[in-house]
């Protein structure tokens, strides 16, 4: 029977062990959930990067925490100082159509319409002369390299691309191109004030010494869309106002979308040396 009783105490004890294991496990894991320190980097392209600029911009004005912990930003759209020529020529009349036939996307009508688009477009591609011409279209809008072009390598491209593009995102550009400005979307007088609290939309040109944590401007000297000379200009304001913050590297051979689509180990292994400098940069400017 004191056996008994020893292996039941024993037991018992071996119980108290676990829920005390179980009871710190659950406070340290509930400390880790609610510690305000940021654990999110933003990998971002085009119009994506410059959505993460002005994220970060607009909560810093705010006065609340964005919860972002670096900014890795590739070819970043938002300040246009120039543009292609068919962007300048299309523009007027892509507005206009928009002004008059309101749209949310643009998009084929169909499912069955975008995929006939798309297969046509891919027969057109396997063409070898056709093919020379539709890689030298898009170097002229996008940049890269005309003769090894990602537009006709990517597989399954056509089909993606075709997808949709949202009329904002159009209408966003051509206001900050005709305007020459980095800002956010005009709403107009009275929607501004019920978003942004003012009359006139958020200036963040004027506000990039908000951003607060590491920035990499990420940039293409091929690129004929978002132009060196523009990234150039946000991150020297940037530079200027947090220059412990602002990193920039460019890659001479590539264009707009060889950032996203393109195969490059050169980009890949820079994306990974920066993730893996977070921590260094971070000690240093806490």
């Amino acid at each position: 029977e004191k056996e008994k009783e020893k292996e039941k105490e024993k037991e018992k004890e071996k119980e108290k062990e676990k829920e005390k294991k179980t009871k710190e496990g659950s406070e340290s894991n509930s400390k880790e959930n609610t510690s305000d320190e940021p654990k999110i980097t933003i990998i971002s392209h085009s119009m994506g990067a410059m959505a993460s600029i002005m994220y970060v911009v607009y909560w810093k004005l705010k006065g609340r925490a964005h919860n972002i912990s670096s900014l890795l930003l590739l070819s970043p759209a938002g300040y246009h100082h120039t543009a292609p020529l068919i962007c300048k020529l299309t523009g007027p009349l892509i507005s206009l159509f928009v002004d008059i036939f309101p749209l949310y996307a643009f998009k084929f009508p169909s499912e069955v319409g975008r995929l006939f688009v798309a297969k046509i477009v891919e027969d057109v591609k396997k063409n070898y002369s056709a093919r020379n011409i539709f890689a030298y279209i898009s170097y002229k809008l996008l940049g890269g390299n005309p003769n090894n072009h990602p537009v006709t390598s990517a597989h399954n491209l056509t089909y993606n691309v075709f997808a949709g593009t949202s009329a904002g995102i159009f209408r966003h550009f051509w206001q900050n191109w005709c305007n020459r400005a980095f800002e956010t979307y005009d709403y107009g007088r009275k929607k501004n004030m019920q978003v942004y609290g003012t009359v006139e939309p958020i200036d963040i040109m004027a506000n990039m010494d908000k951003i607060d944590i590491p920035t990499f401007f990420v940039m293409g000297l091929r690129d004929s869309l978002i132009q060196p000379v523009s990234v150039l200009k946000v991150f020297e304001v940037m530079h200027n106002a947090n220059p412990h913050l602002a990193f920039l590297k460019a890659f001479p051979k590539m264009g707009h979308i060889d950032f996203t689509v393109g195969e490059n180990s050169e980009l890949a292994n820079y994306i990974f040396e920066a993730l893996a400098s977070l921590e260094t940069v971070q000690k240093t400017t806490a």
